[in-house]
């Protein structure tokens, strides 16, 4: 049963800049209501322009993600923090009788995720990220820019204030790693070889069966290796059963 506004704890704004300056990462920066926010898609703290929009709309764009809710780690902590900033603004607005949750978002996710939601469902860059490290894959109908991979990486390592990016505490130390020498690569001309390196070697350079498209990228960009050449192979290569056996589970 809900709690009358009497009954509630209620809190301020003083309270949570109080649990903002405490904080090692930027996940209260998000949730939390005040003056100072952090993108609710990215987690970068938004020092410049940034867009507000209500948790009733972020929680239609999640609601597009369903299907995802019990494997993404993404999908899963969005939903978690959309909830705890409802109750947020919920606690700190009772007395108003104003309920309404917001969250912000920094200028570049907003633009990226309003221009795609028109024909696409609901990702964010983030997600992208995560996923085209791991599949080397597209979740959108055209080849991923890597300006785009390079933009969020730098967003992800900016630190504000000595506070770290709460989306980036759920890459592993390996992804981590990863996301570190791309944002200070400073010609993004190779950041399509580091990703290639990295994906290879996660997979402890067994054989494995990809796509033309995946398995052109990592010959092209991995061409200076033979022995990585060498273990590549398309679908199409026609591999006996012994070496289909070396696909690696869980791509």
């Amino acid at each position: 049963m809900a709690l009358a506004p009497a009954e509630m704890v209620l809190y301020n704004i003083c309270y949570y800049n109080n649990v903002k300056a405490n904080t090692s990462n930027t996940w209260a920066f998000m949730v939390l209501p005040g003056h100072v926010r952090a993108c609710f898609f990215c987690g970068e703290v938004c020092t410049y322009s940034r867009k507000e929009i209500s948790c009733e709309d972020v929680g239609e764009m999640l609601a597009e993600q369903n299907v995802l809710s019990s494997t993404n780690v993404f999908h899963s902590t969005m939903r978690n923090m959309l909830s705890q900033c409802q109750e947020a603004y919920t606690q700190s607005t009772a007395a108003e009788g104003e309920h309404a949750g917001r969250v912000v978002a920094c200028t570049a996710c907003y633009n990226w995720i309003m221009h795609r939601r028109q024909t696409l469902p609901f990702i964010t860059p983030v997600q992208i990220l995560h996923w085209f490290f791991n599949t080397l894959s597209n979740t959108i109908p055209k080849k991923i820019d890597i300006r785009i991979i390079s933009g969020v990486c730098h967003r992800l390592v900016r630190m504000e204030g000595g506070i770290q990016n709460y989306y980036c505490t759920l890459f592993s130390a390996h992804e981590r790693a990863l996301i570190q020498e791309i944002a200070e690569c400073a010609d993004t001309r190779i950041v399509e070889g580091i990703v290639a390196r990295f994906f290879f070697e996660s997979c402890k350079k067994a054989p494995i069966v990809l796509g033309c498209s995946i398995s052109n990228f990592l010959r092209h960009n991995l061409r200076d290796d033979d022995v990585f050449a060498m273990n590549v192979y398309r679908a199409s290569d026609g591999l006996n059963g012994a070496q289909c056996a070396g696909v690696v589970a869980g791509i």
